[in-house]
């Protein structure tokens, strides 16, 4: 049975059983749905689903593609942006200034590195920010310093290569190639806040 193979794994994922309903009344909206269905609420604000979706098995092939088998999801920002402003998920707001350091997007091959990159330096608490799209270096720097943000963390072809990183300081222009460990020691040294 489908539904009992949900249901241990939400169990063996150690997900508490409080925190999940089964309702077979449950219908969305649109008929491509071929199997089990979803909606993800938030105890509070009691505002309606953030998430939903479900299982179709004939979509990508209706559209014309291959018969492959998916499940998917929608996100309601607007009711997750409303729930994070509720709850007060964001108590340390960043400030002009507060970015410590920019990853530059250069786009594929790089990109996945770099957001792994971001990853490890925000555990670091050291807040990072990933240009939003691949770009010329001197508009990437050009928002640096329009937001104030001292370092530029470079990691292109060369970097990926040479299994390093390129930290530029934006301050005093002076830039040096790091291994990882390196990296955040340079960005968590005092006399580099």
């Amino acid at each position: 049975n489908y539904l009992q193979q949900v249901i241990d794994i939400a169990q063996q994922l150690g997900l508490n059983s409080s925190n999940y309903i089964f309702d077979p009344t449950m219908v969305r909206g649109l008929d491509y749905y071929t199997g089990p269905i979803f909606e993800t609420y938030v105890k509070k604000p009691q505002i309606g689903s953030v998430t939903g979706g479900g299982r179709y098995n004939n979509l990508i092939a209706d559209l014309g593609g291959p018969q492959i088998s998916a499940v998917g999801t929608t996100l309601g920002l607007d009711r997750i942006v409303d729930t994070i402003i509720d709850q007060q998920l964001l108590t340390n707001k960043l400030e002009h200034g507060s970015i410590k350091v920019l990853i530059a997007n250069f786009g594929l091959p790089s990109q996945p590195q770099c957001l792994n990159l971001a990853t490890i330096l925000r555990q670091k608490n050291i807040n990072t920010l990933v240009y939003p799209y691949p770009d010329k270096l001197t508009k990437q720097i050009k928002l640096a310093l329009s937001k104030s943000i001292p370092y530029l963390v470079i990691l292109g072809p060369d970097e990926i290569k040479n299994n390093n990183y390129t930290l530029k300081n934006l301050n005093n222009r002076q830039q040096q190639s790091l291994d990882l460990d390196q990296l955040i020691y340079q960005l968590q040294s005092p006399k580099n806040s």
